[in-house]
């Protein structure tokens, strides 16, 4: 059985999170102005570093081309926009 969990997310360029294998993302979303990504796990997998990426509305990066683009959020009533994706 699979069941849906919650990863909190840090304003970083680059970081991981350990999920368990397999887990498919779902979405990633602000909730109470936090960043968080929610995905579909088996909670009895073994886990594994995932990389992603995050970067801010209209700043220059040379990494996004390679990356698979998850979805966007925004944070202080979207006066600051972030998009993220997985490496």
């Amino acid at each position: 059985m699979r069941t849906i969990w919650k990863f909190p997310l840090p304003i970083a360029d680059r970081f991981t999170l350990r999920m368990p294998k397999g887990a498919q993302v779902l979405c990633v979303q602000a909730q109470r102005n936090a960043p968080y990504l929610w995905a579909l796990c088996y909670p009895s997998a073994l886990t594994e570093d995932r990389a992603f990426l995050l970067a801010d509305t209209g700043h220059l990066r040379d990494d996004l081309e390679i990356a698979g683009n998850i979805g966007s959020f925004q944070l202080d009533g979207g006066q600051l926009v972030f998009h993220l994706f997985e490496q």
